[in-house]
């Protein structure tokens, strides 16, 4: 990926291109990118739009009986499998609820994909030049 870039843009191979990266191209960081496509499936999980062996991984809150009356519930939050070894935690069923039920709480309530994949693509390169120095 990077080498593409350099190759693109005339960059040296020393030179920094994580703004190159960000600004010219858009291209997000691995795990912004991996966090943007496990929200990416749940909000077609959300809206019907996957086969029914993805939708049974990603139960509301308010379809547990137990907690229906959690805000959590009102929110729109998904419920998250216990997981005991370091790989369950990887999985779809724990990654993908976990992933979604930390977004803002502007974003789950959106309900077009295209609208979803916009909004939240801005929210990710906003938080990434807030949190990461992308001087290198």
């Amino acid at each position: 990926m990077n080498t593409a870039a350099r190759l693109i843009f005339h960059v040296g191979k020393y030179d920094g291109i994580k703004l190159l990266l960000r600004g010219r191209l858009l291209w997000l960081p691995v795990p912004k990118r991996i966090q943007f496509e496990l929200c990416l499936l749940v909000i077609k999980v959300v809206n019907g739009f996957t086969p029914p062996y993805l939708s049974e991984l990603c139960r509301p809150m308010s379809t547990v009986l137990s907690r229906r009356r959690l805000r959590s519930a009102g929110r729109g939050d998904l419920v998250i499998d216990t997981s005991i070894s370091d790989f369950g935690r990887h999985s779809f069923s724990v990654a993908a609820p976990k992933t979604w039920n930390e977004l803002p709480d502007s974003l789950p309530s959106i309900r077009t994909v295209d609208f979803f994949k916009s909004a939240f693509k801005t929210f990710l390169f906003n938080s990434q030049t807030s949190t990461n120095d992308l001087s290198t």
